[in-house]
This record gives structure tokens, sequence and C-alpha cells, in this order.
């Protein structure tokens, strides 16, 4: 941490459990502290304090959500930013502290990466005299509990066409994908029905966008409409997202009509025998 020279203030945050910042608190890819909430939770509450380690001075303290930072309204001077104190204004004395409970809504907004950044003085005006700025910055990750597992194949038709007599094989490729914020390794029942086969297999992902790609080998010698489906779940845990955890990708045979059966002159093939 900056030292401060005598006769300035110096706000900084500190997540739960902590008396002290730190200068990966402000590293997005690392933050200060990480709170998980379940599946249908609406809000979720956790403290923040706010101290200072100089001089008596009065600054404000508000949090966005990462990327939010400019948002006209929800941004640092933005009228509704995802947290603000109450009161707007915090004076703290010499080596001074106030605790917040926070409470902000879920899920978190798309393109967050559910990282909520709290600052202290927001315009660095307030107050002016604060020379060490460079400690008023904290993320907090927030994020779901549990794992999302995806299913990811194609959605529009495959359409084939079967000569008479003959066999249709295709390949249709899928990719099963971790696509939750969690470290925690998790294994995960991938089965893969279509017409003649079960494909079955058990990976382990590891963290994040982990995935695993397949490929689908069918064969089939009749005309109709087929279906290859596939589903995904982790084992032991919640998936916090059960619409992505099943895929099927239609599979239509049709005959092929420009197909011309070989036409035999029986002409050619009879043979004919004369007697005087």
């Amino acid at each position: 941490m900056v030292k401060v020279g005598a006769g300035f203030p110096d706000f900084y945050p500190t997540p739960e459990g902590s008396t002290e910042w730190k200068e990966e608190y402000k590293d997005p890819n690392k933050g200060a502290k990480t709170y998980e909430y379940k599946q249908g939770q609406t809000e979720i509450t956790f403290p923040v304090t706010l101290r200072n380690s100089g001089e008596k001075a009065v600054t404000d303290f508000r949090a966005v959500w990462y990327g939010k930072g400019s948002d006209s309204t929800a941004g640092w001077q933005g009228t509704n930013p995802a947290w603000k104190s109450d009161p707007a204004e915090i004076e703290l004395d010499k080596n001074g502290e106030q605790t917040f409970n926070v409470t902000v809504p879920l899920p978190v907004p798309d393109g967050s990466k559910g990282l909520l950044c709290f600052k202290a003085n927001v315009n660095g005006n307030t107050p002016a005299t604060e020379t060490n700025q460079e400690n008023n910055l904290m993320f907090i990750q927030i994020k779901s509990k549990g794992v999302d597992i995806k299913v990811v194949q194609p959605t529009q038709p495959r359409v084939f066409k079967l000569k008479p007599g003959k066999s249709v094989t295709i390949d249709i490729p899928y990719v099963v994908v971790r696509v939750d914020e969690s470290d925690i390794p998790v294994e995960v029942d991938v089965k893969a029905t279509y017409p003649g086969g079960v494909d079955k297999d058990k990976p382990a992902f590891s963290n994040d966008y982990d995935s695993k790609s397949y490929n689908a080998h069918i064969t089939l010698n009749k005309v109709g409409t087929y279906a290859l489906k596939v589903t995904a779940w982790p084992v032991g845990v919640e998936d916090i997202d059960p619409s992505n955890n099943t895929g099927q990708t239609t599979i239509i045979i049709k005959a092929d009509e420009s197909y011309n059966a070989e036409k035999i002159n029986s002409d050619n093939q009879t043979r004919v025998n004369l007697r005087s």
C-alpha cells in the first residue's frame, strides 16, 4: 500500500474478513472476495467496509457492475449505480471505518462477469486532498452456486438423399461444454441416442469453458425422419440451468429422385435359335 503523507486523507474499501487493502483487490482476475448464490435467488447481501488511514475527511462510496463504469445511468457518475452508500457522503476520522451491508439484485447482469466494482472518492475530488487514490478500488466476485453444463449441436435439420437399395452414412458433431464460473471439478454423464445406437461417456470438466467434442456416426437405409438426441448432466451437483442440458438434431432421409435405375434391354439378352 502506498504511504500517505501527514495531513491527507486516505480512503480504501476492504472485504469481509480483511482490515487492509491489497493490490490484488483491484485486479478483476483476482478480486477481494467471492460470494455464491443459488438458482432462483433474487438478491444477495454481504458486508464491505470503508476505511480511512489518513486525516479526517468526507468521501463518497458506490459500486457498479464490471463494464458499466461509463454508463450514463448505472455508471460511477450515473443516477442509478448497482449500489451506493447511505448516506451518500461519509465522514471518517483518522483510522476510522464504517461497514455497509450491500444488497444487489440477482442474477448478475449479462456481460458483467459477475464482478461488482466498489470505489471511494468516485470523481477523484471527494476529497480533492486525497493524494493516494490507487487503493480506492475493489472487485467483489458474485457467481452462481453449482455448475452449468451445455449441449451444443446443429439445430437446423440435416437432409440427405438415399438411393434405392443403398444406405447413407452421416456424421453429426456435437459439443458438451461447461459454461459456469466455478472451478470445482465435476463429472458429466453424456448420452447420445440415435437410430441404431447409443453413445455414452463420462468426462471430467475442471473449470469454466472446459469442453469435449464428439461425433455421432449414423448409418440409415430407409427414407424417413430421425433424430440425434444428446443429454449431458453433472454428477452429484445441481445444474443451475437445466434448459441447455439437452439437444436434438433432426435427420431427414429423402429418396434420391435423380437416380435412374439401370435399364436392361431384354432383346439384347435373348438368344434365339432358328432351325431349318
